[in-house]
């Protein structure tokens, strides 16, 4: 239940969030360039998604061996690398719920980390949003005066 409620709160965070990196990454690149402009912002997304997904899973995986290791267990040696990817084959029966626990705390830290990340980065888009430039309130429409 808790991974459904952090799936959709992300789900709702990355749509708020493209829209407005989007307008704020493009809304003063002029004509000419705006297709090499675009394929930037394109590329810079991808890369940052791969590099956020893989500090993502180092954060899990690292809290949930921490976990492992502080557990009444964690000393045994016995399948501890397994653990951080959720695979319990291996694992002795009697272990498995302490195991499973650990991989879980991993888990709801790395979407707690995912969660809050995508808070803060459409905190930033709408502030960012917020503001004027001087190109945009030069191509505002200027009401004659009477």
């Amino acid at each position: 239940m808790v991974a459904a409620v952090g799936y959709v709160a992300a789900g709702i965070g990355f749509g708020l969030l493209v829209p407005g990196i989007t307008h704020v990454a493009m809304r003063n690149i002029a004509g000419p360039v705006a297709g090499a402009a675009s394929a930037v912002l394109n590329s810079s997304r991808q890369l940052g998604t791969a590099v956020g997904l893989a500090l993502v899973g180092a954060i899990g995986a690292a809290t949930t061996q921490h976990t492992w290791t502080n557990s009444r267990f964690g000393d045994t040696g016995s399948g501890s690398a397994s653990i951080a990817t959720g695979n319990l084959q291996g694992i002795p029966a009697h272990m498995q719920d302490t195991a499973r626990s650990a991989f879980e705390m991993g888990y709801h830290v790395a979407l707690g980390v995912c969660i809050a990340s995508l808070l803060l980065a459409v905190g930033l888009s709408l502030r960012a949003l917020k503001q004027q430039t001087p190109r945009t309130e030069a191509l505002r429409v200027k009401e004659p005066s009477l």
